[in-house]
């Protein structure tokens, strides 16, 4: 009997052991379960960001992309319109300046309309060169090529100019500030007999400049050879015998404002340039403040003539 009931109790117990053994399996093969599960959830998910995250970038790059595609189409197009618009101004330019040519009435070029020099500025010019006024062999143009010199930030329109024609004949090689110093001078602010006002900077009220006469005295006091000349056609044939020609014109050719002084009525809005070209309908000015340039020649007369006073440069 107790054989029998020790051999039911290690039975008992034996089986008890393969239970918890068999529950303890059980278990662990679950949470191995759970855990792969879990793994492989969180690999999904990632693999998933990272496509998403991918998918993202390359929409942004192809945003990006077709953004700088857009604004180049859009940088090109600019341009060509640029270029389309700058053409059609050039031609419309050029246009322009050949009908002002044809337009231009024959008596235009030997015209002075009146507007010469007084007697005695001409007379002070010294020796007379006659063959700055005589009429040259024809030519369809003319051009000298005076270097430009710039006025800068003085008053010396006429000094300048007179400066750029002295470094084409080569009488001498100074610059502004030096050739200044030997420049005549108006003790009563008479612009006829010398400089009137200040040459360095402007003074309201006053005329600052200077008439043709003492440009002539200038020049020729330097070692150049300078008449005074009157009226466009003597301008033309000066520079057709190779001498540029200091002229008296309006600033940027507009209308003349005129001002009484005491020595006579003044062009306020008067400049001086040079001239060193001439070819049919047309001028080339060497302006000291704008450079060099052609200008229709029916333009440059309606400024000139409200003097008609230059100085031929030989």
């Amino acid at each position: 009997m107790k054989n029998g009931v020790k051999s039911v109790l290690l039975g008992s117990s034996l089986l008890a052991v393969l239970a918890l053994s068999a529950c303890g399996n059980s278990s662990d093969a679950s949470t191995n379960s759970a855990k792969k599960d879990s793994v492989s959830k969180v690999s999904r998910k990632s693999a998933s960001k990272k496509a998403s995250e991918k998918s993202s970038l390359k929409k942004a790059k192809a945003t990006e992309e077709s953004a700088t595609e857009k604004e180049s189409e859009k940088k090109a197009e600019e341009q060509k319109n640029q270029e389309a618009a700058q053409k059609a101004s050039a031609e419309a330019a050029q246009s322009a300046s050949v009908t002002e040519a044809q337009a231009q009435p024959a008596q235009q070029v030997s015209q002075a309309a009146g507007a010469t020099a007084p007697a005695a500025q001409t007379n002070n010019a010294g020796g007379q060169n006659t063959a700055n006024n005589t009429q040259p062999a024809a030519s369809s143009e003319t051009l000298l090529n005076v270097p430009f010199i710039s006025q800068g930030d003085t008053m010396l329109c006429e000094g300048t100019s007179l400066l750029m024609a002295l470094h084409y004949k080569g009488v001498t090689g100074q610059g502004i500030y030096q050739f200044v110093n030997s420049m005549p001078r108006s003790s009563d602010n008479n612009p006829y007999n010398g400089y009137a006002g200040e040459w360095s900077h402007n003074v309201d009220g006053t005329y600052q400049g200077m008439m043709a006469a003492p440009v002539v005295q200038w020049a020729n006091s330097v070692g150049g050879h300078a008449t005074g000349i009157s009226g466009l056609e003597a301008v033309k044939n000066s520079v057709r015998n190779g001498n540029p020609a200091v002229t008296w014109i309006t600033y940027q050719y507009a209308a003349p404002e005129f001002k009484q002084m005491p020595w006579g009525r003044a062009v306020w809005n008067g400049h001086v340039v040079l001239v060193d070209g001439v070819k049919p309908g047309y001028i080339h000015v060497v302006d000291p403040v704008f450079g060099a340039s052609w200008i229709g020649e029916s333009t440059f007369a309606n400024s000139f003539n409200t003097t008609g006073m230059a100085v031929s440069v030989g």
